[in-house]
């Protein structure tokens, strides 16, 4: 077993989407092919999957780097320190910080409205102080 196989293996376990590919030049490129969804997330009727270009096995993880043999450790701490499409809950916190910012706002504008009612609280009473009322 060839070592772009035995990475493929490995990244396998974590994403069934993920490959590895030695290119020419011999250096190991980390990619995942996927079949394009629609909006309601079944998988369209595509011929050609999508393939994006996740890492590169070099020193600073780019395609202008140098190449480097890491181990399947380090392969796989960066793969899940900047593997966004896995986190299930970055959806669930930016709704969270968006509802959190709307009831900041909404008790910012409570706490201002108070306080115009606390200030304009003399000028009415000195306006109404003459107003007789009869029982």
């Amino acid at each position: 077993m060839g070592r772009a196989e035995r990475l493929t293996q490995v990244v396998k376990q974590y994403d069934s989407s993920l490959y590895a590919v030695k290119t020419n030049t011999g250096m190991f490129q980390i990619w995942r092919r996927e079949y394009p969804k629609d909006i309601y997330g079944n998988v369209s009727l595509s011929p050609r999957p999508l393939e994006h270009f996740i890492l590169a096995l070099t020193d600073d993880w780019s395609l202008s780097g140098k190449s480097v043999d890491w181990g399947i450790d380090p392969l796989m701490i960066k793969l899940k320190s900047m593997d966004n499409w896995r986190d299930d809950c970055t959806f669930d916190n930016m709704v969270k910080r968006r509802n959190d910012a709307i009831k900041i706002k909404e008790d910012s504008s409570k706490g201002k409205l108070k306080d115009i009612a606390y200030d304009l609280r003399k000028d009415f009473a000195k306006v109404t102080n003459d107003i007789i009322v009869q029982k």
